[in-house]
Parts: C-alpha cells; structure tokens; sequence
C-alpha cells in the first residue's frame, strides 16, 4: 500500500464519519423535539390542574357569598357590624393595634349560630 492510497482511505473515512455524524443529527432531532414537547405538554396539564383547582375555589367562594351566611362572614372579615351591635376596642398589652394582630380568619371562620 502506497501512500496516496492510505490518504484515500483516511479522506473516506472522514467524509463517512462525517456523514453518519450528520445523519445520526438528523435522525435524532425529531425524537428530541418529541421529548421536549411531551414535557411542555406535561407541565402545561399542571398548570391546567391548578387553574382548575383555583377556579373550583373561586366558584365556591361565589356560591357562599349569594347566601346570607356567606355575606355576613365576608362582611365581618372586613370589620362590619349590625346596626344592633356595639363596637368594642380591644387595647393589647404588647402595644399592637387591633389590626396588628392575628387575621379573624386564621382563628376559624365567623358562626352567626353560635350564642
């Protein structure tokens, strides 16, 4: 074997390689694209769960205050009272105002039934 000849050979080979490189590239990319897509589709349908979820919050909240019970308990966390009832202040020992204190709903939820 002569010297041009193993050049020959050497160029083929690199052109070969070269062309499997690129086909395996081409080959590849739509398994890629279908990877990448099954992803995005999966992260979309938790999204679509929690707007569902949040939408289904939404719709009960709406459902409870066009009762009279819902008005009244949403009507008391922003501080309303009946005309027949009496304001009272309450002073803290600590120095915080009223407001400074912890939320009426993180207590539990106002009931008109209870005496």
């Amino acid at each position: 074997m002569n010297r041009s000849d193993s050049r020959a050979r050497l160029a083929l080979t690199i052109v070969l390689v070269l062309i499997a490189v690129v086909f395996i590239q081409k080959t590849a990319k739509p398994y890629h694209m279908g990877r990448q897509a099954r992803a995005e589709a999966q992260e979309l349908a938790g999204q679509v769960e929690e707007l569902k979820r949040q939408n289904e919050i939404s719709e009960q909240r709406l459902e409870a205050l066009q009762s009279e019970r819902g008005i009244e308990i949403e009507a008391r966390k922003h501080h309303y009272i009946r005309p027949t009832e009496v304001p009272v202040q309450v002073a803290y020992d600590d120095g915080r105002s009223p407001d400074e204190q912890t939320e009426p709903s993180s207590i539990g939820e106002f009931d008109p039934d209870l005496p």
